[in-house]
């Protein structure tokens, strides 16, 4: 297969996403306050060096507040402090255990587990918090339990599992923490309510509730912890339709949602970060007031600390956020 994570089709714009990097431009920590949102800082450069990127995606948080980073291009995972100082890093260019091709994503559980995806080997790999290789599963294909890009993957630590967000099958599977398939959430499709159209991310809310990234659906949709759908978000009632205006999406990538319930989203083809209350008000949204650049956001992380964390992936680095909002 030929595998692209944003299809051809002319009813949806295609977004710079895992392609090679663009021009890096600097940003002034602390110069973009907007509606909520206040950038602090701009972590990263372009390169194969400690502590730099090449198309950075997934990212998660362990409870002491570090940073675990799916550097994609360049083949591994990176673990930064909380402040951004680079600890480690694991991961080669490979198939063999330990090793990656794209990893996509990359998420933690309760119990000093790692977790990342890899885009074109179609298995999830486990490690210890400092990059010690334990174990993987995972079957490309399509039938249930098998998976063809694994885009997204959510944790929910009380109910030990894992959300994968199914990108080519349209699907979001529930397994158990050792890889045993639980059920299915949505299936594919466009308008209609629990249909999904290459969904990109999952995330857990406080209740256990599940969030999913229904990216070419242009809209976020919400289901109960068993699956069960809830709720939409995005344009005219939800229905899939492409739009720049408030409360409107178009290819929103990234899904993430803190302790109040209150949901983060990268809005990726509309260049911006928006936030919404639990029923799916916007409380604000941002991004780059520069004529000369595009911020070009694909994955967010909520720290320990409330700050919030967006890969910018085009220009190689992660943008820092504090929040103040309803």
């Amino acid at each position: 297969m030929n595998r692209r994570f944003f299809p051809n089709t002319s009813s949806i714009p295609i977004l710079i996403f895992l392609i090679l990097a663009f021009w890096n431009f600097p940003i002034q920590a602390g110069s973009g306050s907007q509606k909520g949102f206040n950038l602090v800082a701009a972590w990263g450069t372009s390169g194969p060096g400690s502590g730099q990127f090449r198309e950075p995606m997934g990212l998660a948080f362990d409870p002491q507040g570090n940073l675990y980073v799916a550097d994609a291009r360049n083949a591994r995972i990176q673990k930064l402090s909380a402040d951004g100082d680079f600890l480690l890093a694991w991961g080669r260019p490979g198939e063999g255990p330990g090793e990656f091709s794209k990893p996509l994503d990359v998420a933690v559980d309760g119990q000093g587990h790692v977790y990342v995806s890899d885009y074109d080997l179609d298995r999830i790999q486990i490690f210890g918090l400092n990059g010690e290789y334990l174990k993987q599963w995972g079957q490309s294909g399509k039938n249930p339990g098998q998976f063809t890009v694994a885009a997204g993957i959510g944790i929910d630590p009380q109910r030990r599992r894992i959300y994968l967000a199914e990108f080519y099958n349209k699907r979001v599977e529930a397994y158990n923490l050792d890889g045993a398939l639980l059920f299915q959430v949505g299936k594919p499709g466009r308008a209609w309510s629990g249909a999904l159209n290459y969904p990109t991310d999952v995330a857990v809310g406080p209740l256990g509730q599940i969030y999913v990234a229904d990216a070419y659906n242009n809209r976020l949709q919400k289901f109960t912890s068993e699956g069960k759908y809830l709720d939409k978000w995005g344009g005219i009632l939800g229905l899939g339709i492409a739009g720049s205006r408030k409360g409107w999406f178009r290819v929103p990538s990234g899904i993430a949602v803190d302790s109040n319930g209150r949901i983060f989203v990268t809005d990726s083809a509309n260049h911006r970060m928006v936030a919404l209350s639990p029923k799916g008000r916007v409380l604000a949204q941002w991004n780059l007031d520069l004529p000369t650049e595009l911020f070009s956001p694909s994955r967010v992380a909520i720290a320990p600390d409330n700050r919030i964390f967006a890969t910018d992936t085009a220009h190689d680095r992660i943008l820092v956020f504090e929040f103040q909002g309803d």
